[in-house]
């Protein structure tokens, strides 16, 4: 539910701060928006580069659909997809 999801955003918030990753891969629309603070639809930002302040860290960070979307419609994969790639390049660098 979106009001348990926007309950448990400053504690993953904090994880994300404390894990300090080069890079994020989102799952799902609920995730995307409250991370992201955004209220444009979730896949028109699927797969698009996002660089967010995690306790003063920059991070890379990559929507992508969630994965019973995914399995429910196929054409979602291929954004999952890109998403994946992207954080492999960051990674690799």
């Amino acid at each position: 539910a979106p009001h348990v999801a926007a309950a448990l955003a400053p504690f993953a918030r904090r994880h994300i701060e404390l894990a300090r990753p080069k890079a994020l891969l989102l799952l799902g629309d609920e995730t995307t928006k409250i991370l992201l603070a955004t209220n444009e639809p979730a896949p028109r930002v699927y797969a698009r580069r996002f660089d967010v302040q995690f306790g003063g860290e920059s991070v890379a960070v990559f929507p992508a659909p969630g994965l019973a979307a995914m399995l429910r419609t196929n054409a979602l994969k291929r954004a999952a997809w890109r998403a994946l790639r992207a954080i492999m390049r960051v990674y690799a660098r």
